[in-house]
């Protein structure tokens, strides 16, 4: 489906940022931060089509809500832990600086790979909503 395949996108920029750390290389990073920028503005918007899909009116404004709110939530979870989690390895772990950036990054990447789960499960519920109802995210009725 199409969120699955966006949250691969940005699953695989997050791994590149971790091998960009590995490997002391600065401009891997930076063009893994455009692959994962891609496939999460794109995941924006496969969210908002699933949420058009399957609900209207006031719900559909506070499923709106709650993408922003857990989006939101999950950013500052990321602020508090990363820089822990860094500490953690290179004072406890013995790494050295690169090697415990690396392996935070790897480590971060890990909720893409739970979100990529996620969405397979989200794909398998909305085909089922679309056997039921008879209709795919392309025929969708007009809201006015």
């Amino acid at each position: 489906s199409r969120k699955k395949s966006q949250i691969e996108i940005k699953s695989t920029g997050q791994m590149l940022t971790a091998v960009g750390a590995f490997n002391n290389s600065y401009w891997v990073m930076e063009m893994s931060r455009v692959v994962f920028g891609i496939g999460g503005e794109s995941l924006a918007v496969a969210q908002n089509t699933y949420a058009s899909a399957w609900f209207r009116g006031k719900a559909l404004n506070m499923v709106f809500g709650f993408q922003l709110s857990f989006a939101r939530v999950g950013s500052y979870a990321n602020f508090l832990i990363t820089g822990r989690i860094f500490d953690y390895l290179k004072d406890t772990e013995g790494h050295s600086g690169l090697n415990a950036l690396g392996w935070t990054l790897a480590i971060a990447g890990i909720s893409t790979i739970l979100s990529l789960f996620g969405a397979i499960i989200l794909a398998f519920m909305d085909k089922r909503r679309s056997r039921i109802l008879g209709q795919g995210l392309g025929e969708q009725e007009k809201v006015t």
